[in-house]
Order: C-alpha cells, then sequence, then structure tokens
C-alpha cells in the first residue's frame, strides 16, 4: 500500500487550482480582447489599412482630382458690376427742404404733401427695383431677356457673347420661335433669374445703397446698371407726374365748389404745391438715386474662386477616397469572419 505526503498532496493541489485559474482568466479576457479588436478602430490601424491599399487609395483619388478638375475648368466666370447710389432727396439741398416745409399742415391734412422723407422714397425704389412688374418691364423695354435667359458663355478674346443656338439666333437678334421666351421660361423663372443677377445692399446708417448686377459678361454687368439707375428714376418720377396732375385735378374741381375765401386760400395753396412737386419731377433727371460712385466694367472675375474651389474638392476627394477603402475594409472583413463562422458551425454539425 502506497502512502502520499500530505505536502506533496497540497502542493499537487495548488498547483491544479492554479493552471485552472489562469484558464479562467484566459477564458474572461479572450472575448474583451477579440471585442477590442472588431469594435475598436484607432488611428494606426486605420492607417495600416489605407497604407495596405495605398495602390488603389491613389488611383481611386488620382480619379476624383480628374473629374473635380474638369469640373471647376468647365465653371463659368460670374463678373460683377456695383454702382453706389444715395437718395436725391438728401442732396437737393435747403432749398428743396424749405420748399417741402411749406405750408406742412395743409398738405399733410390734404394727403398731397411733398415727401421729405429721402429714406422712405429709398425703400420705395428698392422694392420697385425687386418687383416682377418693373423686372419684365425693364428687360423687355431694352430687350434685354436674351442676355438674361439664352447666354451660355463669354468669349473673352472675341468680345462676345455666346448664345444657345437652340433658343437663340444673335446673328438675325432673334429668338427661335415665335412665343419668344415665354416658350421656355415663365415670367416667374424669368423674375428669379434676374433677381439672382440684380441685387442691392443698403446702409441705414449712412444712407448709401450699393446696387449689383452678376453676368457672364463684364460688359453687360455694367450696361445693365447704366439702364436701371436712369429706368428706375424714371419710374419713380413718372408716377410723382401722374399723382400731382391728379392731385391738381381734384383740387381745382373742390376749389370751383366753395365760395368761401379761406378754403379758396387753402386750395389754392396745395395747388401751388402739387405745382412745384410737378416741376420738381421733371426737371430732376436723378429723381430718386443719385449716382455716387458710376459703374465701371470689371476686370476681375467675382466668382467662383476656381483655385480655392479646387483645393476644397481636392480635400473632399481624400476624405471620401479613405472613407471608401475604409469601410470597403470593414465591409471585407464581416464578410470573412461571417465565412469563417459558417464554415465552423457546418463542421461541428
Amino acid at each position: 500500500m502506497t502512502f502520499i505526503n500530505s505536502s506533496d498532496q497540497s502542493k499537487s493541489l495548488r498547483q491544479q487550482l492554479d493552471q485552472i485559474s489562469e484558464k479562467l482568466n484566459f477564458l474572461d479576457q479572450e472575448p474583451r480582447n477579440s471585442q477590442f479588436e472588431e469594435y475598436q478602430f484607432n488611428v494606426w490601424s486605420q492607417f495600416q489599412v489605407l497604407w495596405r491599399a495605398r495602390i488603389f487609395f491613389l488611383l481611386l483619388l488620382f480619379f476624383f482630382i480628374v473629374i473635380s478638375f474638369f469640373y471647376v475648368l468647365n465653371q463659368s466666370n460670374i463678373y460683377r458690376a456695383t454702382v453706389l447710389v444715395v437718395s436725391s432727396q438728401d442732396s437737393h439741398g435747403p432749398g428743396f427742404s424749405h420748399i417741402a416745409g411749406q405750408l406742412g399742415g395743409f398738405a399733410n391734412i390734404a394727403g398731397f404733401g411733398i415727401k421729405s422723407d429721402g429714406d422712405a422714397e429709398i425703400t420705395l425704389a428698392l422694392e420697385i427695383l425687386s418687383s416682377r412688374k418693373f423686372s419684365m418691364q425693364f428687360l423687355t423695354k431694352h430687350n434685354l431677356l436674351p442676355e438674361l435667359l439664352a447666354v451660355k458663355g463669354w468669349d473673352e478674346d472675341k468680345k462676345r457673347l455666346v448664345y444657345d443656338a437652340l433658343m437663340y439666333d444673335d446673328m438675325q437678334d432673334e429668338w427661335r420661335n415665335i412665343e419668344g421666351a415665354s416658350k421656355w421660361f415663365s415670367s416667374y423663372e424669368i423674375h428669379k433669374k434676374y433677381l439672382r443677377a440684380v441685387s442691392y445692399v443698403r446702409n441705414k446708417s449712412t444712407g448709401f445703397v450699393s446696387i449689383s448686377v452678376e453676368h457672364l459678361s463684364p460688359d453687360v454687368a455694367k450696361k445693365w446698371l447704366d439702364l436701371i439707375i436712369p429706368e428706375i428714376n424714371s419710374v419713380l418720377r413718372e408716377k410723382e407726374l401722374v399723382e400731382a396732375k391728379k392731385s391738381i385735378e381734384y383740387l381745382e374741381v373742390q376749389l370751383s365748389k366753395t365760395s368761401v375765401a379761406d378754403m379758396q386760400s387753402v386750395f389754392y395753396q396745395l395747388i401751388e404745391e402739387q405745382q412745384k412737386k410737378a416741376m420738381l419731377a421733371e426737371i430732376k433727371y436723378d429723381y430718386v438715386f443719385s449716382v455716387i460712385d458710376p459703374p465701371n466694367r470689371p476686370e476681375k472675375v467675382y466668382r467662383p474662386n476656381k483655385p480655392l474651389l479646387l483645393l476644397i474638392l481636392t480635400a473632399t476627394s481624400v476624405m471620401v477616397t479613405a472613407l471608401i477603402i475604409l469601410v470597403g475594409a470593414r465591409l471585407l472583413r464581416s464578410k470573412r469572419l461571417l465565412k469563417i463562422d459558417s464554415e465552423y458551425h457546418g463542421e461541428n454539425v
């Protein structure tokens, strides 16, 4: 019969316990390590993925950069002409202010006073400038619809516009169909294009207004501004003349109906006031807008900034290319894991 030393038994038992403990620790750490490797992506691991796929990365990046280059190259240059104006009523001087202040009480009561508020006149003029009615009248009157709707580009060498041959015949100076521009564009669409071309910035603290026109041609941009300012002044001047004449007719009718001396005196004064308004409207060429800085032919392209645009697209291409490779690598890895898992379960079955 063999007797085993108790100390040897305890030592052997301790060794077995240590081995079991190590196995348990290993089993406990293995899922965590595999989970960390599967879901945690650090910068180094991503860089390794990109480095392994560097040839595909460079080819794909080159493809995106070439597309970006041709996209930027085909972007049309837009030129912007600007004119700086101020309210003409602010430049009438003290003589106008004196006239506007005369009989102010009577005029305000009757509703026929001279509008001495230049800010209100500027507000009205800018609203008219942005209105659909004015835009259609202005474009039609000066035959500017082809320049707004049918122009495809600007030939800098020949200094001439390039028209869409399917829409407009620039040699005959006529549209390709009887309906004209209305065949392709509604009045709403024409007005939207007009508002994209014509804009303004108003500084209420100084009273200055900057009106701008953007176009493919620098010559057209300047020409439009040369036409817009007189047109706005003309529209407001005609409006003031019509109102003054109607007011005079109304006051003369009311004058003929009364025999009271005091009332007759009031009507005479109001009629004189309206005559002064009509006189100022007729002799004042820049009725609403006085030009401070006239428009010049723009020499530099306003937009787009092609170098900056190409830089942005290149940086975007780098990020998109890296994202495609990383996502693709992730999908391939998941597909491989699924394949291994299916093979493993298939063997066990």
